[in-house]
């Protein structure tokens, strides 16, 4: 601290005193001629302030005859503890020039702000008093606005500070993606420089873009991709596993290379955005609770005590919404070992659709037989090219496509 700093330096043949001019009431005046024959370092604010006080700042340096020191910059000094300037006057702990529009650039030796003060060079000589006139100018501040268009609005969710003129826009403090949560919307991990989302912002490329600054306070707006709800970004076949039963956006192609997918029975929504997900095969769980275990209201509706085990993408589907998505080279392997079943089924898309709606999809595959339970009745093995079993009214299905080799 450069207050600090001066005072070891001068050790104890330098002593400096914080004054103001004036304090709340006349009985606490400032008494100067406590400070005879010391050095007087005036700071004239103009309209600043100073310890929320906009009266003159004044510092009294004890130099012994013939010396020199530097003088503190108050513009950037803070006390670590009180310095009483007087009996009675109240001074905060902290000393710090500033304005609620304005900050002071320089220091100046005349009244006229013609001879700036440089505190790395300029000294104070003992005897000889000195007065500074500050001169303020507007803040500028450039500012990175990040948020998202919604209903004809812009809707911010974090602002950068201190920008500087040329700086590339980056997310750097990672502020973005949970503050679009909190407003119920999902960052699709794509920024751009207009409302539009046609000119894209390549994060900390300059080349792509960076603040144009200017003589005055500029705020940029940089405006997200994004789609209402939670959704979790899905990129990889581990990340198609890990959120198979949350609202899921594709973000590209997926090649499974022949590993198992499982969706069980699916409840959220499935955004494919034009994206395939290939060369999977078709999970199931047939244990005796196992959620592809259903009763047996699909085949025989007078035995509701029969299980019915379900092979299919999403199983029962209930307020779901799955679109703008292909599957293709899907593989159902029919494998089951658990003899507690009655019936097997098989269906390319769902067993049940509740208050679910489909759109643009495609599934492309193949039923593949490799065993039933010791026992079963074959009869009751159902392999169907129906994309599913049942269907009520309020579940639609649009632009749906289905091609499967049995």
């Amino acid at each position: 601290m450069k207050h600090k700093k001066i005072l070891f330096s001068l050790i104890s043949s330098l002593f400096i005193t914080l004054a103001l001019t004036s304090c709340n009431s006349s009985s606490n005046s400032f008494d100067e001629a406590r400070y005879e024959g010391q050095t007087l370092v005036t700071y004239v604010l103009n309209g600043g302030t100073y310890s929320n006080s906009k009266v003159d700042v004044k510092f009294y340096y004890n130099l012994p005859e013939g010396a020199t020191c530097k003088v503190i910059n108050i513009d950037d000094v803070k006390m670590d503890k009180k310095v009483e300037p007087a009996d009675n006057c109240d001074v905060d702990e902290t000393y710090k020039a500033d304005t609620e529009s304005s900050y002071i650039t320089y220091w100046y030796k005349d009244e006229a702000l013609t001879q700036p003060f440089d505190f790395k060079q300029d000294v104070l000589t003992a005897g000889t008093n000195l007065t500074l006139y500050a001169k303020w100018e507007p803040k500028i501040k450039h500012t990175y606005n990040v948020g998202y268009m919604k209903d004809g609005e812009f809707k911010s969710l974090y602002i950068y500070e201190n920008v500087s003129k040329g700086l590339p826009f980056s997310d750097y403090l990672y502020k973005v993606e949970p503050a679009a949560k909190k407003a119920g919307i999902t960052f699709l991990e794509k920024y751009y420089s207009d409302p539009e989302l046609t000119n894209e912002v390549i994060p900390s490329d300059k080349d792509s873009f960076a603040h144009p600054g200017g003589d005055v306070s500029t705020e940029v707006k940089i405006y997200i991709d994004y789609i209402d709800g939670e959704y979790k970004l899905v990129k990889t076949y581990s990340d198609l596993n890990k959120y198979a039963f949350n609202n899921i956006y594709l973000m590209n192609d997926i090649d499974c290379e022949g590993k198992t997918l499982t969706f069980g029975n699916y409840q959220k929504s499935f955004m494919g955005n034009g994206h395939t997900i290939s060369n999977f095969v078709v999970g199931f769980d047939e244990k005796l609770n196992g959620t592809n275990n259903y009763n047996n209201k699909y085949y025989d509706e007078t035995d509701t005590t029969k299980k019915t085990l379900g092979i299919s993408l999403f199983g029962q589907c209930n307020n779901a919404e799955i679109k703008d998505v292909t599957f293709d080279n899907v593989t159902y392997r029919i494998n089951v070992s658990n003899s507690f079943f009655t019936y097997i089924g098989v269906n390319p898309l769902a067993f049940e659709l509740k208050k679910t709606k489909v759109n643009n999809v495609t599934i492309n595959g193949k039923y593949e037989f490799v065993k039933l339970p010791n026992g079963f009745v074959n009869e009751n093995y159902f392999a169907s090219d129906e994309l599913y079993v049942v269907k009520d009214e309020q579940s639609s299905l649009e632009n749906v496509n289905c091609n499967i080799v049995k």
